[in-house]
C-alpha cells in the first residue's frame, strides 16, 4: 500500500488547511528544506504535531530521549559529523541491528549513510529535534571517556591496580586511561559551564551527573569494576587519603584547561554502595563575577542597569 504524503496526512488530520499546505510548499521550494522542517520552523504546526503525524505516516516508534540512557560506546557506530549533520543518534544495538533516533525519519539519505557507517541494519525511531541535538552533544562529549573506559577494561585483566602515592602519580604517564577518563569528565564539565560534578556509586554502576544552570543532568555511567580506580585517581589529585573510606574527606586541586586555571573543591562521603564524590568547579578568570555570568538574561540585566 502506498504511503500517504506528509502534507496530505496533515490536511486529513485537520492540522493544516489546503491553502496553508500550498503556502508551505512554496516556502519549502524557496528555502530548499524538507517539508516537515519548513512547517515547524514557520509555525504552521508544532513539533509534537509533526511527530504524531510522522508516526502515523511511517508506522515507527517514538522515543523520549530525555528518559533514555545511551551508552558512550554507541558513538563508535555513527561518526560525530554524520550525527550532527543529519540529526541522528544511535540509541542501542542488538546483534546486527542498530536502533537510530532521528529528528526526521523520512530522511532516507541519512538512513543509507548510517547503514554504511555502522555496517548494520537500521531501525529508525522518531524523536524531538531538541532532544536529538542534546543527546548528540552528550554522547559525543563522552567519546574520550568511553575510549578511556575501554582501555581500562582491557588493562584490568593484565594487572591489579597498585596503590600509589601522590608523588608517584605525578610521574605517571598522563595518557594512562584512568587519568584520561577523569580528565575528560572534568574538562567536559568546564566546557559545559557546570558548577559541580557528582560521582555517585549505586548498586550497579557509578553514575556521573553535572549541575548545569541549577539542574542536575545525568551524563554517563562508569562500570562498577572501574569505580575504585576512578575514586583513587580523584583522591590522588586532591591529595586525600586513598586508604580511608569510612570517613568524609575534603581536598582541593588546580588544573589548567584550554589555557585557563580552574580550582576544584573535592568532597568525599561514604555511602551504602561506596564513596560518593562531589567536585565543585571554581573558575579563576572572573567570568562568573557579574550578573550575566551567573545566568541573569540580557533583558533582565538591562532593566537592572536602568
Amino acid at each position: 500500500m502506498r504511503t500517504k504524503r506528509l502534507g496530505d496526512m496533515l490536511v486529513e488530520m485537520n492540522l493544516l488547511s489546503e491553502e496553508q499546505l500550498q503556502d508551505a510548499l512554496k516556502v519549502q521550494r524557496a528555502e530548499k528544506e524538507r517539508l516537515g522542517t519548513t512547517l515547524v520552523t514557520h509555525g504552521y504546526i508544532t513539533e509534537s504535531q509533526m511527530v504524531d503525524a510522522l508516526r502515523m505516516q511511517l508506522g515507527i516508534d517514538y522515543i523520549d530521549l530525555t528518559k533514555t540512557d545511551i551508552s558512550p560506546e554507541m558513538s563508535q557506530y555513527i561518526p560525530k559529523t554524520l550525527a550532527k549533520k543529519e540529526k541522528i543518534i544511535p540509541v542501542s544495538v542488538s546483534k546486527d541491528t542498530l536502533f537510530l533516533a532521528m529528528a526526521d525519519p523520512t530522511n532516507f539519505m541519512a538512513l543509507e549513510q548510517a547503514q554504511k557507517a555502522s555496517h548494520k541494519r537500521i531501525i529508525p525511531m522518531i524523536a524531538a529535534t531538541n532532544a536529538v541535538e542534546h543527546s548528540i552533544n552528550t554522547l559525543y562529549g563522552n567519546e574520550g571517556a568511553a575510549q578511556a573506559m575501554a582501555q581500562m577494561r582491557a588493562e584490568a585483566g593484565i594487572s591489579d591496580r597498585e596503590i600509589r602515592t601522590p608523588e608517584q602519580d605525578m610521574m605517571e604517564d598522563e595518557s594512562a586511561p584512568t587519568i584520561r577518563l577523569v580528565n575528560s569528565i572534568i574538562e567536559r564539565a568546564v566546557n559545559d559551564n557546570a558548577s559541580d560534578v557528582h560521582w555517585e556509586p549505586t548498586e550497579g554502576d557509578m553514575v556521573i551527573r553535572m549541575r548545569i544552570d541549577g539542574r542536575l543532568h545525568r551524563i554517563l555511567t562508569i562500570p562498577k569494576n572501574l569505580e575504585d580506580s576512578v575514586i583513587s585517581r580523584i583522591k590522588i589529585m586532591s591529595r586525600l587519603d586513598i586508604i580511608e573510606k569510612r570517613l568524609p574527606q575534603d581536598g582541593r586541586a588546580r588544573i589548567r584547561i584550554k589555557g585557563h586555571d580552574v580550582d576544584l573543591r573535592i568532597s568525599t562521603l561514604p555511602s551504602l554502595y561506596g564513596e560518593k564524590i562531589v567536585i565543585r568547579i571554581l573558575r579563576r578568570d572572573g567570568s562568573k563575577l557579574n550578573r550575566r555570568g551567573i545566568g541573569i538574561p540580557e533583558s533582565e540585566d538591562y532593566k537592572l542597569n536602568k
